[in-house]
């Protein structure tokens, strides 16, 4: 079993760790951006901070676990069962 581990964190990097989470929304605008900028300012910060990294490792597993939960719904669709998923996803 795992404790779980205190990170302090400065007011810049909880602001740059929120700036993360929230540059996913550009994605609604120009759907690549909202890929590419919080690639690029995790990997810019992530040497800089623990805090950070953490944020970004769980942004990109939330990411991972959309798309599967996507896939599976898009495939579900042909028995017609998947329409019922998607409003979920």
């Amino acid at each position: 079993m795992t404790k779980n581990k205190t990170i302090n964190s400065t007011n810049n990097e909880r602001d740059t760790a929120m700036f993360l989470h929230l540059s996913t929304f550009c994605g609604f605008i120009f759907p690549v951006i909202g890929l590419i900028v919080p690639i690029i300012i995790w990997f810019m910060k992530k040497e800089e901070s623990e805090y950070i990294n953490i944020q970004g490792k769980i942004l990109f597993n939330s990411w991972i676990t959309y798309t599967i939960l996507f896939i599976i719904s898009a495939v579900l669709m042909i028995v017609l069962i998947g329409f019922l998923t998607f409003a979920v996803v």
